[in-house]
């Protein structure tokens, strides 16, 4: 069998991706799909839209 290997996540990428999925998370429990976004996801994180996009 072929496997291939993925590099490591870069940690400040891991990091990123925790806060953007504890951000939604909260979001989605607080107000539902309908409170969840992109800027909001944003700007409860603290993570930029552009990294949002970029690795999420």
């Amino acid at each position: 069998m072929n496997r291939s290997t993925h590099p490591p996540i870069d940690d400040r990428v891991r990091r990123s991706k925790e806060r953007v999925l504890r951000a939604t998370s909260e979001l989605l429990t607080e107000s539902g799909l309908e409170g969840v976004s992109v800027e909001e996801v944003s700007r409860r994180s603290g993570v930029a839209k552009t990294t949002i996009y970029r690795h999420c």
